[in-house]
């Protein structure tokens, strides 16, 4: 009917309207009739096409029934019988039988077959029921044939957004493969864990960390929750951890991931599956533990490191080192704390002595993308350091850190009279931005796989 009239009709409304003229038929002792396709089309086929034609029809059928009863019980049924076919013959869609030439298209004339079968043989309420059986068991079948594995990196394929110095690098690009991340998606229930699982069973062998995002997985069962829960003891066994981000659980999700793997026990207060409230929140925490674990010693986070310490001023000897850090000044910030903001005008470097301060580039209708992470030991603000232009992003300080800060103008003086410190501290600032736009690059190709 939506075909004939190019209108789209409101299904919840249409059954109750059913449902009403049914029980209206049986209480005054007529046959219910609601639902039935052949009036309604007789009625399109004449020229109907708002609600009214059908109340017009049905008051023409009780003046028909009191006033000419007598004449239409005349009319033979051979004359019924081809009006019926010709009725029928108007609902029969031909294009069905385009299905059969193609190899995808013949599984669904089957259900359609078999529903047209269980409508002429039995009623229409058990075609449907036999109708939506059958899409059930075929809709099993295409997930069971997807993965539902989008997409799957080990951490040295893939990265955080905290910038790490290079000597941390090296470490994750060596002993990258003992953390995985996977992409899922579709639905997860008794049809897809198994293959889920088989296609993680090498890497539960040889990873400690497995982290799994799930925003695009549509819905989850029991058997996927069992299946979860043995993947993180397996983990676990040897010093691993598994990892959930992106869980949908707010209000206007119904998709409440994290209420029911606790209720079922996998995620606990201690001991249980881990929930990371961002994808780079758990490759952040995966990263740092491949470093504790890469690291002759571990790195004692709350010491601030001195001018020495950084890359930039690496091979310096100590009187340009005292130079350095007579033009250099210190500042502290809280958590929360803004550094700069998009469009300040400055023309400084800040060098983090400790703690660590996000990069954020704002967004419209108070919106934000998180660009990078700039952690212990690493630089930002190199670009207006360089051009001295305004500031494209906003600096945030994600805890209380402690920064050097090192201005253009200051810079100049000392480069000046050696201009040796200069051409190296430029060429450190351009490997680092290289560095910055060769990761920047990765996360748009995957944006744009996504």
């Amino acid at each position: 009917l939506d075909a004939l009239t190019r209108t789209r009709h409101r299904s919840d409304r249409e059954l109750i309207g059913q449902g009403i003229g049914n029980l209206v038929a049986c209480s005054v002792g007529g046959m219910p009739g609601a639902g039935t396709m052949g009036p309604t089309l007789v009625n399109v086929a004449s020229g109907g096409r708002t609600p009214r034609s059908g109340v017009i029809e049905g008051a023409f059928v009780l003046i028909a029934l009191f006033a000419l009863g007598n004449l239409v019980a005349w009319v033979p049924i051979g004359v019924l019988a081809g009006i019926l076919m010709v009725i029928a013959w108007t609902m029969f869609d031909k294009n069905i039988v385009r299905l059969l030439r193609y190899s995808a298209g013949r599984l669904d004339f089957t259900v359609i077959a078999g529903v047209i079968l269980v409508s002429i043989t039995i009623d229409l309420i058990a075609a449907a029921g036999v109708g939506v059986a059958l899409a059930i068991l075929l809709f099993i079948r295409d997930q069971m044939r997807g993965s539902v594995i989008r997409r799957k990196l080990y951490l040295n394929q893939t990265s955080s957004k905290t910038l790490r110095l290079p000597s941390e690098r090296e470490i994750l690009n060596r002993l990258g493969n003992q953390g995985v991340f996977c992409e899922l998606q579709g639905n997860l229930f008794f049809g897809t864990t198994d293959q889920l699982f088989t296609q993680l069973e090498p890497d539960l062998r040889k990873c400690r960390y497995v982290l799994l995002d799930l925003r695009r997985v549509q819905s989850m069962d029991y058997t996927a929750a069992h299946l979860f829960e043995q993947m993180h003891m397996q983990l676990e066994e040897k010093g691993g951890q598994l990892l959930f981000s992106g869980m949908p659980s707010g209000m206007l999700d119904q998709r409440n991931f994290e209420r029911y793997l606790q209720e079922l026990g996998v995620v606990r207060e201690r001991g249980g599956v881990m929930i990371s409230e961002t994808l780079d929140g758990g490759l952040e925490w995966i990263e740092q533990k491949i470093l504790e674990s890469g690291q002759a010693g571990k790195v004692n986070e709350a010491a601030m490191l001195e001018v020495r310490d950084f890359d930039l001023f690496r091979g310096f000897n100590e009187r340009t080192l005292r130079r350095m850090a007579g033009l250099i000044k210190e500042r502290s910030c809280t958590s929360g704390e803004m550094v700069f903001a998009q469009g300040d005008v400055g023309d400084e470097v800040f060098l983090v002595r400790r703690g660590s301060v996000r990069i954020m580039l704002p967004l419209e209708k108070g919106k934000y993308h998180h660009l990078a992470t700039i952690g212990r030991g690493d630089f930002f603000g190199e670009v207006a350091f360089l051009d001295r232009g305004p500031r494209s992003a906003d600096a945030v300080a994600k805890v209380r850190t402690d920064l050097f800060v090192l201005s253009r103008s200051q810079f100049n003086k000392l480069s000046r009279s050696d201009a040796t410190v200069g051409v190296q501290i430029f060429a450190r600032v351009a490997h680092a931005l290289a560095i910055r736009l060769r990761q920047a690059d990765a996360e748009l190709r995957t944006l744009e796989e996504r």
